[in-house]
Parts: C-alpha cells; sequence; structure tokens
C-alpha cells in the first residue's frame, strides 16, 4: 500500500487506523503533523517507537477557528494525518455558509501530502481532492489494508503470520491440483 502526493482519503471503521498508517508510513517521512480535531490524537499508541515520537507533532484545535488558523500555518511537515478533518466546522455555530468557505479555505492552504478522513457531507470538498483510498477495516484477525492496488494477505500474530485463503492459493497455485474451495468452521 502506498501513499500518493497530495491527499489520500481513509475510509475506515476502527480509530485504531490513523495510529497504524502512521505507522506503516513513518519510515517515509521526516516530520509528520497529526491534526487533531476530535480530540483523539494519543501518543500511548507510540511508546514503544521512541524515533517515531521524535518525528511525530501534534496539533489539537477544538473549535472550527482554531483548526482553520492550524491549517493555515502548517509548514515543515511532509505528511499531514488528518482524521475527521470537518468536524469542527459541522460542528460549530457558525451558518453552514460560513463554515463551508472557512473549510474550503483551510484544506486548499495545505500543500503536502495528507492521510485524511472527514466526518460529515460538509467534507464532500475534501473527497474531491483525493488522489488515493486507502480503506481500513478491522477484522478478527487484525487490521485490514488495502487500496487500489493492494489488499492485506497476511495478520502477525504472537508467534505466527496468518495468511488469507487468496493469498495462500496464490503461494500454492502449482501445487494444487484443485482449486481451492471456501469452507466455514464453527
Amino acid at each position: 500500500m502506498q501513499l500518493e502526493e497530495g491527499w489520500n482519503l481513509v475510509e475506515t471503521d476502527t480509530e485504531l487506523a490513523f495510529p497504524s498508517l502512521i505507522k506503516q508510513f513513518a519510515a517515509q517521512h521526516q516530520k509528520i503533523l497529526w491534526l487533531d480535531s476530535s480530540n483523539k490524537a494519543n501518543t500511548h499508541h507510540f511508546e514503544s517507537s521512541p524515533k517515531l515520537l521524535e518525528k511525530l507533532d501534534i496539533a489539537r484545535a477544538f473549535t472550527a477557528m482554531q483548526h482553520y488558523s492550524l491549517c493555515k500555518e502548517i509548514s515543515g511537515y511532509d505528511l499531514i494525518v488528518a482524521p475527521d478533518i470537518d468536524r469542527l466546522y459541522t460542528e460549530s455555530s457558525l451558518y453552514r455558509t460560513e463554515a463551508v468557505e472557512l473549510f474550503e479555505d483551510a484544506i486548499e492552504s495545505i500543500n503536502t501530502k495528507v492521510i485524511y478522513s472527514t466526518a460529515s457531507d460538509l467534507g464532500l470538498k475534501a473527497r474531491e481532492k483525493a488522489a488515493n483510498t486507502l480503506k481500513v477495516e478491522s477484522t478478527s484477525q487484525g487490521l485490514k489494508y488495502s487500496d487500489r492496488d493492494t489488499v492485506t494477505k497476511s495478520y502477525r500474530q504472537p508467534g505466527c503470520i496468518q495468511t488469507t485463503v487468496p493469498a495462500y492459493g496464490e503461494v500454492n497455485k502449482k501445487k494444487w491440483e484443485e482449486p481451492i474451495k471456501h469452507t466455514e468452521t464453527v
């Protein structure tokens, strides 16, 4: 899975998606900013990675105006992580037209690689900016990642690696005389 230059939309059903993506792409970036608009950024996800913590900054906004100011002043980062990037504008006391204008101006001012999600229809302008869509899904085996080119084919677990049936089939294509059949166990 790769990040595109510009905006990378994340569609997810879990709060662990963004910490996990930060860990996955940290080695490719020198300076990362987690732009928090939902009060969910937490460094405990990275306690075992002191080098990652050194390159990660968290900017937390509590109002749409604070978020707007942060977006306008961002510089020096090669990756911005922004879950629910539109949440504060949606929940603000601003008139809808003012919130939309402010939000659109804020996102236009960000000119670096971005991993983000949206919380409402106010984020449609941000969704349109997506050069890539990453999907992160919580499964019983761990997080499943996919984009237009790749999908998770194995999950690391203590003492083993769990593969998916399609991955096992790829590895053993030449060894099997009959196709692998999906079965359900109880």
